[in-house]
């Protein structure tokens, strides 16, 4: 195998070591729970140097500047007003006097100075355009303390220009780096110390970036953050609603977001607050957004604020809503949220009854995984009744007599059921008409139905009324009822019964009805003479006819024509129902005269000849 040549051995270094830079985005935690993040994830907005001059009256390039905060800035927890400026590249909050601490290390955790802000920590010396500046940019609750180096001579030559930001309220630091196009190895922190560090009684942590490493690029940020599992708490108003209100308003606040830290509790750790809506619906209208109890501004769109926008209005927010996973984004300025967010929103209900959650993920950009999990219940439950509906509720037919069971439900204007207490006042449209309960009451007890039964043993049309006792435009009718006749039961023979003269013809007339006197309409009935002499129907013994509307059939009958029948007995018959009808027969007006003997007689004279007139009808 052939020697490796020295400069192959280079470009396999080069190589190496370019990925690993590239993709070094995250750092971290610490075991405070401290973590880093760079310009893959990070804003770059310069904020330009000025302010107040640190060495103007010194040029000694190992000195330490006393500058006070106008805000007080939680570092691991500890408060401070007061801190101390390095011409090294680094800012502490231990006043160490004279000492400048030219020399970097590591960051080991019992290294000096003990609590380190290293933004370029090294050697660093004064050229004639060097300067080193304080300043506070903007207003109350939201400045910035920046501490500004210009054209700091690094060892090896070229300068750097770099600045430190701390952040009232939220307590988080950032570095920013300005480098020029092509800064030197030395420039990108070859001999330098990138990083944090803090030592007291009860804590001892620290987190680096870089260690004499090329690293940094110009327009490059690193901001540092707490890393750890985010919890919070909610509480929702309302958390019972009607089903389907429209634009129904929540008020939703995410309350004690708290990472899993216990040295960095002061520092903000989100930015981000989703809202998983549980309906297939957008959330249209957010009305308020506050952070930390401070009203935000807030504009309807999917990116976060630019840096533009939150240099100028920290008190900005973005809000949109996702229709592939259904939820609301809220988004703020970076790590803009300390402990609370609080947001009211609107959202149409729709008819899905029971509870429901809201499910709120809560985390920042750059360390989505540890968000916070929690959810909000409401109920959707109905609303006051509106209207009522019947059942059944179409048209009905049914037997004389047979029991129809109504249920009214009452429902609201969307049509849920309503449970309540209301009575229903009942009637008919026909005074026939059999109420169970008798009292013609009906109640719903607490439950969304109430219920009775009607019945009539008269063939007619009905429909039921039920009206709320209180209120009488709370009313339902039902369908038409139409009552039909039970099964035949009997005849009522409606033509006389009388004595018939013989010969003639009489009209039968029968009327069939069922048990409670509903006349059978259609069916056939039967005349038939079941005894006496020659009567007939037409020259038959037997009539068939249908019954009219009114149950009546009629058929003519010729009588017999001879009284020694003594009368006709005829059967009216329809099914299984028969009755009987008895003509007695009579004799008809005279109409002519026998003689008996009605022949010749011939007689010796003197002798008498017995003769018999009768007298006869036709």
């Amino acid at each position: 195998m052939q020697a490796v040549r020295p400069y192959l051995r280079w470009l396999l270094v080069i190589f190496w070591f370019i990925p690993v830079l590239v993709l070094a985005d995250k750092g971290g935690p610490s075991p405070a729970g401290l973590a880093w993040a760079d310009s893959q994830h990070v804003d770059f907005k310069w904020i330009p140097l000025s302010g107040t001059v640190l060495n103007s009256t010194s040029t000694n390039h190992d000195t330490v500047y006393a500058v006070t905060l106008p805000f007080t800035f939680y570092f691991y927890d500890q408060p401070f007003t007061t801190l101390y400026v390095s011409t090294n590249g680094y800012i502490t909050f231990h006043n160490y006097g004279v000492s400048s601490f030219p020399g970097n290390d590591n960051l080991v955790r019992t290294g000096q100075p003990d609590s380190l802000i290293a933004a370029f920590w090294d050697n660093l010396k004064f050229v004639a355009t060097s300067q080193i500046y304080s300043d506070v940019r903007g207003t109350a609750p939201f400045r910035q303390a920046v501490i500004g180096y210009q054209d700091m001579k690094v060892n090896g030559g070229g300068t750097v220009t770099f600045e430190i930001i701390l952040y009232e309220s939220t307590n988080i630091i950032k570095f920013q780096y300005l480098l020029g196009a092509l800064p030197s190895p030395d420039e990108r922190g070859k001999s330098a110390t990138i990083g944090i560090r803090f030592s007291n009684l009860t804590v001892s942590d620290s987190l680096l970036y870089s260690f004499n490493q090329q690293v940094l690029s110009d327009s490059f940020a690193i901001l540092f953050y707490p890393s750890a599992a985010l919890t919070a708490t909610t509480t929702l108003n309302p958390t019972a609603v009607s089903a389907g209100q429209v634009a129904q308003k929540f008020r939703l606040k995410v309350n004690s977001i708290t990472a899993a830290v216990t040295s960095l509790s002061r520092m903000a750790n989100a930015d981000v607050v989703r809202i998983k809506n549980p309906f297939n619906n957008v959330i249209s209208i957010v009305d308020t957004i506050q952070v930390d109890g401070i009203s935000y501004f807030f504009i309807n769109r999917t990116t976060p604020p630019t840096p533009d926008e939150y240099t100028v209005f920290p008190t900005i927010a973005t809000w949109s809503y996702d229709a592939v996973t259904d939820s609301l984004f809220l988004r703020f300025p970076p790590l803009a949220v300390r402990d609370s967010v609080q947001v009211s929103f609107r959202v149409d209900i729709p008819n899905n009854l029971g509870g429901q959650n809201f499910n709120i993920h809560t985390f920042t950009r750059v360390d989505v995984a540890n968000a916070a999990l929690n959810s909000a219940a409401f109920t959707v439950s109905t609303g006051a009744v509106d209207h009522y509906s019947i059942t059944p509720a179409n048209d009905t037919t049914v037997t004389a007599n047979t029991t129809i069971a109504f249920t009214v439900t009452a429902l609201d204007e969307f049509g849920n059921p309503v449970a309540n207490n209301d009575s229903l006042l009942l009637s008919a449209t026909s005074a026939n008409v059999i109420f169970l309960p008798s009292s013609k009451k009906a109640f719903f007890r607490g439950g969304t139905t109430a219920s009775f039964t009607v019945r009539d043993t008269v063939a007619e049309n009905f429909t039921v009324v039920a009206v709320n006792a209180d209120d009488n435009t709370l009313r339902i009718n039902s369908g038409v009822v139409t009552v039909t006749p039970e099964v035949a039961n009997r005849f009522t023979i409606l033509s006389s019964t009388g004595p018939i003269t013989v010969g003639t013809d009489r009209t039968l007339r029968v009327k069939l009805t069922d048990v409670y006197g509903n006349a059978i309409s259609g069916s056939n009935v039967t005349f038939q003479r079941v005894s006496g002499g020659n009567g007939n129907f037409s020259g038959s013994v037997s009539a068939t006819v249908a019954t009219d509307a009114g149950g009546i059939a009629e058929a003519t009958y010729t009588a017999s024509t001879l009284i020694s029948f003594v009368g006709d007995t005829l059967q009216v018959s329809s099914g299984a129902v028969v009755d009987t009808i008895i003509l007695p027969l009579v004799a008809g007006a005279v109409a002519s005269y026998e003689f008996s003997p009605g022949t010749a007689q011939t007689t010796t004279a003197g002798v008498g000849v017995t003769f018999t007139l009768t007298a006869r009808d036709v």
